[in-house]
């Protein structure tokens, strides 16, 4: 059914076409994750130019055709500016949305990974949270709202739950206490300490509000990354171009 829909939504990919038009992937707070034409775009002087622009976060008129939407008109509210004068912040930026393109799920409703991306890049773009703090963080916490869901609740094998002594495997995603752990597990499980296996169910299960809010030491983290990264190539069974790009700069 053609028609004309009002939705915010930040641009997630943009394909030339010709000299002056462009395709744009928008992930928006109603349609779920759209693409939609945008004639003359490609003009410096278009008043599409910004406001349809990679990473822009912005008010969308979008008609509805038959293949695709097109945008009809467009308002910018928040460009990221900083992102785009460090290529390190940029091209983690850049994975962010490659992952968020790729495992979205086919749905309508997908507020809340809009939610996740902005606020990740909201930190990421003024620096209020460190770089190994956010990337785990996004991994984990998309993966866990797109259907890819770790079991951190207990152990897999008894059910009991605890704190400490726990190992986590990435190919599995669950969790052995060191009751259950044999020797043969140790090649594809982790002894987590207490405070990574807290921090890693506090990104998986917190309330959205207190998300951003946990605290670990400096080698913590490093496992953190670490073993989110693991988990996502794992699960996905992917291979993600800005990741690579990204990890060839550090």
């Amino acid at each position: 059914m053609s028609g004309i829909y009002s939705v915010k939504g930040i641009v997630v990919k943009e394909v030339k076409v010709g000299e002056a038009d462009k395709i744009v992937h928008i992930l928006t707070d109603g349609l779920g994750l759209v693409s939609a034409s945008c004639k003359g775009a490609m003009r410096v002087r278009s008043r599409l130019v910004s406001s349809t622009s990679l990473l822009a976060y912005s008010s969308f008129s979008l008609y509805q055709g038959k293949s695709m939407y097109t945008v009809d008109d467009a308002r910018i509210e928040v460009q990221f500016w900083n992102l785009r004068q460090d290529v390190v912040k940029l091209s983690l930026a850049m994975y962010f949305l490659e992952l968020v393109r790729k495992l979205a799920p086919d749905e309508t409703d997908l507020r809340g990974h809009l939610k996740l991306v902005l606020n990740t890049l909201y930190f990421l773009d003024n620096g209020k949270r460190d770089i190994s703090y956010l990337k785990p963080l996004f991994e984990l916490r998309l993966l866990s709202m797109s259907g890819y869901m770790p079991d951190l609740v207990g152990c897999a094998r008894c059910g009991q739950f605890v704190d400490q002594g726990m190992y986590f495997s990435p190919q599995s995603g669950d969790l052995i206490c060191r009751e259950c752990h044999l020797p043969v597990d140790d090649s594809h499980y982790t002894l987590l300490g207490s405070g990574l296996l807290a921090a890693m169910r506090h990104i998986i299960y917190s309330d959205f509000s207190r998300l951003f809010n946990f605290r670990v030491d400096a080698a913590t983290l490093a496992t953190l990354e670490k073993l989110a990264e693991q988990y996502l190539i794992y699960q996905t069974d992917g291979r993600f171009k800005a990741l690579d790009f990204y990890k060839g700069l550090l």
